[in-house]
């Protein structure tokens, strides 16, 4: 896999990861900032958790892998934009 290839399937993990969680943030919250306990224990914030919690799990080991294999690319690309 080439580095842009790979920067796809980076991209492409992270977006799924953020729109889980603005679904997961459009939930209502308390004046403290906590979930309710009757909105967790619901079927749609349950399934939404489920599908951040699997998003955020891909994202991880994306990046781990990533990171790892094209540590020289991102180097170089980071330095090429003044970093």
């Amino acid at each position: 896999m080439t580095y842009a290839e790979a920067k796809r399937v980076h991209d492409a993990a992270a977006d799924e990861s953020k729109a889980a969680s603005a679904i997961l943030q459009a939930f209502p919250k308390q004046a403290n900032g906590l979930t309710p306990e009757v909105v967790k224990f619901s079927p749609e914030f349950m399934a939404a958790k489920a599908r951040y919690d699997a998003a955020f799990a891909r994202e991880r080991s994306v990046n781990e892998w990533f990171y790892k294999a094209f540590k020289k690319e991102i180097r170089a690309e980071r330095t090429s934009r003044g970093r």
